[in-house]
Parts: structure tokens; C-alpha cells; sequence
């Protein structure tokens, strides 16, 4: 039986630490949980050079972001093609959709692209991209009546984000792994269709709520960037998360990490999806404080919105 996930939260790697984190909160309004500094031990496997973990909703965080280490550091100039193509968030209200949108257009370090329809979901949205060159969509879709977690946005932001619409990621052959993500997590193929330039072939596929939660897109050349530095998917208990370990062995996929207990508490285990993009399985994170974070040093240092 196929995996019974919900995407969680996803990892992004940074070429400037700080400068994101300021990015996300000034923008996009997201707050610190925690962070840790160069050099730190708890997170001395992944993250050695300080990692942040950053949130929108009452999760203790929605993305996390890692310092690249100083070898692998690029120029955005010189990047080939990463294995992100596209981060989706949705804004639900059409008159903060609208206010955000004239917000941005007005910022130095933000270039917000015109207006579109997206030519699956059918709603407005429009691109902006982080200091990495990440694209980041915005979407204007409605709330729906079973969205599971209360939201508390910074309002001060210029763009307050209400959920993760979904993300986009690029894949030498899409229809391998979208039975790649049927086959491990039970994804349904909804249907082809060609982005707003007309350029990029993609898969949309849904989750077992029927939801859109991740779209293939077609990428030929083979040296991708790992700026998604992973995908994270939450199961209901740790007995689940040890199952899923026999259920990945028995299909010889490669694993990362063996189940295990991090500083955080929760259960994780980690391990590669066909296009050598990491998985992260967890039990669930804590759910956090409006105020969680804010005695952080680093909210302090860079003068971070956490009200």
C-alpha cells in the first residue's frame, strides 16, 4: 500500500542565510521558530554552517532554510538548472491578493512580474523570486472549508502568505516520476498541461485529500542545482514512520537517514524520490505560540517583524 502523507513543509538551501531569513519575513511575512548558528552541533549532519526554521502558520515551521556550505556556493549568473522550478503559496482574500500585489511592485529588492491566470488552477497570481532566484508564485485561491490550521499573519508584511498551494519541481521524465509518486505515495496524475510562457510541459498530481500538492515539470538537462534541499511529508504516528522504513526498503529505494529522534523531538526518516530529491517522513511537529521565536538572537539581529 502506498504511503497515506500530507505534504508538511519543505527545505530550501541559501547562499545567504541571513539575507533569506530577512527576505521571507520582510515580504512574505514569516517568523522565526529557530535558528542555528555556524558551528552548531544539534544540526552538525545537515546543516553545520546554520540553518533557520521559519513558518506563516501555527506549525513550529512551514520552510527551513539552510546554509550552502562555502565550497558549494554559486553565483545565481551561474547556475544550471536547479531541481526547484517553482514554489506556489496562496493568498485567499482578492482584496490582499490586490494589495500585495501593488506592495511588491513598489519594493527595490522585489520584481513582480505582471498579473496572469493560471492556466490550471484558473485563478490570478503572479512571480516573484527570493534572493537565491527561487521563483516564488503567488496565487489568489479561496479558502476552503477544511484548510486544517488557524492562520496568524504578520499583517505588517507586504505580502502575508495563507497557505502552501503547492510546489514545482523539475524532473527528466515526468511521467516516470509521477508513477514514481503514485506507486510510493499514492499520488493521482490529474492531467498535462503547459505553463503561462508555454515552454514547460508539466504533470499535475493530487494527494490522497484530492488536493494539488505537486507538479512535474520537464527538464532535459541532467546537472540540476539543489536549491530544494528537501520535500516533507507528515504521517500520523512514529509507529508509521518506522513501517514506511520496511515499506522503502522492500522497493530498493535509496535511503539517507534511518529513523530518528532529532533535537526537535519528533520522529523523521529520510530518503530519495527517483530524481535524487530528498524525503523527509515525520510524525508531526509541535504547534507553536504567536510569540514562539522571538527571544531569538537572530530576530534581534536583523531587526525582524515578529509581532
Amino acid at each position: 500500500m502506498p504511503i497515506e502523507a500530507k505534504m508538511d513543509h519543505f527545505g530550501l538551501f541559501t547562499n545567504d542565510l541571513e539575507k533569506t531569513i530577512a527576505w521571507y519575513n520582510q515580504f512574505l511575512g514569516f517568523k522565526v521558530s529557530d535558528y542555528l548558528p555556524p558551528g552548531n552541533e544539534k544540526e552538525a549532519l545537515v546543516a553545520p554552517d546554520g540553518i533557520s526554521w521559519m513558518r506563516y502558520s501555527e506549525l513550529h515551521h512551514d520552510l527551513t532554510l539552510v546554509q550552502l556550505p562555502s565550497e558549494m556556493k554559486i553565483l545565481n549568473s551561474n547556475k544550471t538548472k536547479s531541481n526547484l522550478h517553482k514554489i506556489s503559496f496562496k493568498i485567499y482574500s482578492e482584496n490582499n491578493f490586490q494589495i500585495s500585489y501593488k506592495n511588491l511592485q513598489n519594493q527595490n529588492l522585489v520584481f513582480a512580474e505582471k498579473l496572469f491566470m493560471h492556466p490550471f488552477f484558473q485563478c490570478p497570481g503572479f512571480i516573484i523570486s527570493d534572493p537565491d532566484g527561487n521563483l516564488i508564485e503567488i496565487l489568489n485561491s479561496p479558502k476552503k472549508k477544511d484548510e486544517e490550521f488557524a492562520i496568524d499573519n504578520n499583517k505588517s508584511a507586504y505580502a502575508p502568505i495563507d497557505a502552501l498551494s503547492h510546489l514545482s519541481i523539475n524532473s527528466e521524465d515526468i511521467n516516470t516520476a509521477a508513477n514514481w509518486y503514485k506507486d510510493v505515495f499514492g499520488m493521482q496524475k490529474q492531467k498535462d498541461f503547459v505553463d503561462s510562457t508555454g515552454s514547460n510541459r508539466k504533470n499535475a498530481l493530487s494527494d490522497a485529500q484530492g488536493e494539488i500538492k505537486l507538479i512535474l515539470c520537464e527538464c532535459s538537462r541532467k546537472e540540476k542545482i539543489s536549491d530544494l534541499q528537501q520535500i516533507a511529508f507528515r504521517v500520523k504516528d512514529n509507529d508509521t514512520v518506522l513501517s514506511i522504513h520496511d515499506f522503502i526498503s522492500s522497493k530498493d529505494i535509496p535511503i539517507i537517514r534511518e529513523p530518528f529522534r532529532g533535537w526537535t523531538g519528533w520522529l523523521r526518516y529520510y530518503f530519495e524520490d527517483i530524481d535524487k530529491n530528498k524525503i523527509e517522513i515525520e510524525s508531526g511537529m509541535d504547534l507553536v505560540d504567536p510569540v514562539h521565536g522571538f527571544e531569538n538572537t537572530i530576530v534581534k539581529k536583523l531587526n525582524l517583524q515578529h509581532a
